[in-house]
This record gives C-alpha cells, sequence and structure tokens, in this order.
C-alpha cells in the first residue's frame, strides 16, 4: 500500500489530501482546508498551517507528496507569501522524511481533467469521478487532492524527471 500526500499551498488557505492506493484501486483517505486566521500577520499564520499539516502527517502516515508547484503570479507580495506557505509545506514533509515530487498547475489538470486549462469545477468533478466519490470540500482540499492523484497516476518515468 502506498499512500500519497497532495498539498495545494496558500498562506491563508493550505488544502492537503491524502490517498491510498493499492494495486489498481485508489482511495481517499483525509482531506481538509488548514485555514489560518486572516487577521494574524504572516508569520503566526504559517505557524498555524506548519502545526496542523504536521498533525495531518503524523495521522495518515503518507510516504510520497505531490506538491503544487508556483505559477506566474501578477502580484508579488501574493507570490512571495504563497512561495513562503509553500516553502512551509515542504519542510513539513522533510522533517517526517516524505519523499516529494512538484506537479505545474496546468500538469495536475492535464492528468486529471485531460485538460491543462481545466477550471477549478472540471478538476473537482473528474476527481469526484476518477475517485467514485462526491467531495463536499472546498477547492482548496481538491486541488490538493487531484495533486495527490496526478501524482499517483503519473507515470513512472516522468515523476523520475527523465520523461
Amino acid at each position: 500500500m502506498r499512500r500519497v500526500l497532495g498539498i495545494d499551498p496558500g498562506s491563508h488557505r493550505l488544502g492537503v489530501g491524502c490517498l491510498v492506493q493499492s494495486g489498481q484501486s485508489i482511495r481517499l483517505l483525509a482531506a481538509e482546508v488548514i485555514e489560518a486566521p486572516r487577521k494574524e500577520s504572516l508569520y503566526p499564520r504559517l505557524g498555524v498551517i506548519q502545526a496542523r499539516l504536521l498533525e495531518f502527517i503524523d495521522q495518515w502516515k503518507p510516504h510520497e507528496a505531490a506538491i503544487e508547484d508556483l505559477f506566474q503570479h501578477r502580484n508579488a507580495r501574493s507570490a512571495f507569501h504563497l512561495g513562503m506557505a509553500r516553502g512551509i509545506a515542504v519542510a513539513a514533509c522533510l522533517e517526517r522524511k516524505i519523499h516529494i515530487y512538484e506537479y505545474a498547475p496546468a500538469k495536475i489538470k492535464s492528468m486529471v481533467a485531460g485538460s491543462g486549462r481545466a477550471d477549478k469545477e472540471q478538476v473537482k468533478k473528474m476527481t469526484e469521478m476518477q475517485l467514485g466519490l462526491r467531495l463536499d470540500l472546498g477547492y482548496d482540499a481538491t486541488d490538493a487532492i487531484a495533486a495527490a492523484l496526478c501524482h499517483v497516476v503519473s507515470p513512472r518515468l516522468d515523476r523520475m524527471g527523465i520523461a
């Protein structure tokens, strides 16, 4: 059995989801949106996100993590904050000795929804269809599950950076 953590980084809301793969079977173990209080400044928010992410990792014990890579951002400050949140998530995985794989947003959308330009609703619907369940979660959690699903269904050579 292989457990894969999906992470959709954010400095206010970080989506996480954990899938388990056994043979051809893939199922969702857990998913949530880790929310940090908006009234807090950046560093306390990152502390909340880090603490809750470590709790999630300790509870579900993933072997690998798939994290959405950064994309072009119009606002430099927002991009910087997103990068810091992503760094917190990467550090949490490294602390727990979890192998990390990065995927561009377009790659995740393409692998899960069939198009690199799919919108969040299309990604959610296709993720639900592939897992055979209805997700009553926010897009942050759905995107995290999609990242994990992308990793599970990606060809091995692609994950190794060879393809």
